[in-house]
């Protein structure tokens, strides 16, 4: 399960793995380490804190 969180809310949602995508326990540095748990979170804006920015974007261009 990864997390998205909006970077202006705060607003948090777990979601399941990007389908098709190989997961980050494959990660090979080298390092000889046994993974065996890993975290990812996605950071960005929740669709009401874009729908805002994208308001104020638009009205700061028509100045």
């Amino acid at each position: 399960m990864y997390q998205l969180i909006c970077r202006s809310c705060g607003r948090i949602e777990d979601v399941d793995r990007a389908v098709g995508e190989t997961t980050c326990l494959g990660a090979d540095d080298g390092s000889g380490f046994r993974i065996d748990e890993a975290e990812v979170t996605y950071w960005g804006l929740c669709p009401a804190c874009a729908a805002d920015h994208d308001t104020s974007q638009r009205s700061t261009a028509q100045l």
